[in-house]
């Protein structure tokens, strides 16, 4: 029979589980911690690059590249915010947005509202016919961690690819998908973690 001691501590430790759990505060800020079998993007923070699509790269960063800040919009809780970082021109805020990129594939993006003259989100190439998704985002718990769900699921694959840069020698980016069922070739599975701003 177990005592009144360690019950307490019982319910202590589910207490604690449960606030390392919960999703953040509606616009209180958080990064995305990718958690992947792969050395090179292990424990690295999702970051937009300059670009729509938000993905993984490897460190030196250029002094305009910071981690993406997000946040909870506090008009439409399954809304997630992306804040700009390099504002140009800005600041506008974007949205975290799944585009479709195959019938059971999506890649994570930053969106742009629609404006006048332009009825559509903004996802960089071909907006006008892409398929956005702007809600339905969520967190649930993996190993005692608050992770991003979307649709009530976290099936999270990253895959890698070549990017130019200004330079000219070009860099590896890894891009996010969330993808049901088959997965693409060569995508490995990752979990994105949600890590406060400090």
């Amino acid at each position: 029979m177990l005592n009144s001691r360690t019950l307490l501590l019982c319910a202590f430790a589910a207490l604690l589980e449960c606030v390392a759990c919960s999703a953040p505060a509606p616009g209180k800020g958080f990064y995305l911690n990718a958690i992947v079998l792969d050395a090179a993007i292990n424990n690295t923070l999702l970051r937009d690059n300059n670009t729509y699509t938000l993905g993984l790269t490897q460190p030196p960063y250029a002094d305009t590249d910071h981690p993406s800040p997000i946040s909870i919009s506090t008009q439409n809780a399954s809304e997630l915010i992306v804040s700009p970082t390099n504002p140009h021109p800005g600041p506008i805020s974007g949205r975290l947005a799944l585009v479709q990129n195959g019938p059971n594939d999506w890649v994570l993006v930053k969106a742009f509202p629609p404006v006048e003259g332009r009825p559509y989100w903004n996802v960089g190439e071909d907006s006008e016919t892409a398929v956005v998704k702007t809600s339905d985002w969520g967190f649930g718990e993996k190993n005692g961690k608050t992770v991003l769900t979307w649709n009530g699921a976290s099936f999270w694959y990253t895959l890698r690819g070549r990017h130019s840069s200004g330079d000219g020698k070009g860099y590896d980016r890894w891009m996010i998908f969330w993808a049901k069922g088959s997965i693409l070739a060569g995508a490995v599975p990752v979990t994105l973690e949600v890590v406060p701003m400090s």
